[in-house]
């Protein structure tokens, strides 16, 4: 779940002030959210690539907000005044993808 307002700076950072949550059929362990779907929420949440530091299990069902940092290039997961995980602008990978295989190649 989304609440959306961004912003894009002249320095090409985007900005983030929203409002995410991770639901329970999202748990990785239990009682905390799946690290992987947390990352990709919250990068989708900055509308770019993130590279995401996961600081403490992102809680389950409770509203989390996304934040910009105004001291560094990066956005930040809190829940309350307690952070949950960073995220820095990271430039996508660009993979040269082989093609695969015909069938008798398959095979053999």
């Amino acid at each position: 779940m989304l609440a959306l307002r961004r912003r894009e700076f002249a320095d090409g950072y985007m900005t983030a002030s929203r409002h995410i949550i991770i639901r329970r059929r999202f748990c990785g362990p239990p009682q905390s959210g799946n690290g992987g779907y947390t990352c990709g929420m919250l990068s989708a949440a900055a509308g770019t690539a993130l590279e995401v530091r996961l600081i403490r299990p992102p809680p389950l069902d409770q509203p989390l907000e996304v934040r910009e940092d105004p001291e560094n290039p990066q956005v930040l997961l809190l829940r309350g005044d307690d952070l949950v995980a960073t995220g820095k602008p990271k430039k996508a990978v660009e993979l040269a993808v082989p093609e695969p295989p015909d069938y008798a190649e398959a095979l053999a």
